[in-house]
């Protein structure tokens, strides 16, 4: 299984949208732009948000195990 490189490129947060939960996660990531992690297949690297996590995950599978990278880009 290959190694992947994910770099952070845009952080998105949406104040609209958190106003609305009555209990909002003030602080829910901490990945900075332009901060690289190596994946090891599945596994999450430290430090890397769950929920941008839960976005990636399958294209990093995908990649570990040979996959393309050119549908994946946007």
């Amino acid at each position: 299984m290959k190694k992947v490189k994910i770099t952070v490129k845009k952080i998105a947060r949406y104040d609209d949208l958190i106003e609305q939960y009555e209990n909002p996660i003030e602080h829910a990531c901490s990945m900075e732009l332009d901060q690289t992690f190596i994946c090891n297949g599945w596994e999450r690297p430290d430090g890397f948000c769950l929920s941008a996590w839960d976005t990636v995950s399958s294209f990093v599978m995908a990649l570990a195990h040979g996959g393309e990278t050119s549908t994946m880009a946007g």
